[in-house]
C-alpha cells in the first residue's frame, strides 16, 4: 500500500472501528466498492465469532490486494 494511502487508512480504520458496529462496517466497506464478499466467512456470533479487529484486518488485506493489483 502506498505511503499516503496507508497513512489515510490508519486514521480511517480507527475512526470506523470505534464508530460503527460489525455489520455496519461490512455494509460501509461494501458500499465503498471493496469486494467485501471475500470476507463473507467472517461472522459475528455470541461465541467464537469474529471480532471487529479481525474484520478490520480483513479489510486491510483487501486494500493491500487492490493496491497490488493496481500496480500490476
Amino acid at each position: 500500500m502506498s505511503n499516503n494511502i496507508g497513512e489515510a487508512w490508519s486514521v480511517i480504520r480507527g475512526v470506523a472501528k470505534e464508530s460503527f458496529k460489525f455489520n455496519e462496517l461490512k455494509d460501509l466497506f461494501g458500499r465503498c466498492g471493496l469486494p467485501i464478499e471475500r470476507l463473507a466467512h467472517l461472522q459475528q456470533k455470541p461465541q467464537d465469532g469474529t471480532t471487529k479487529g479481525t474484520l478490520m484486518d480483513g479489510v486491510d488485506s483487501l486494500f493491500n490486494t487492490l493496491d497490488t493489483d493496481a500496480r500490476n
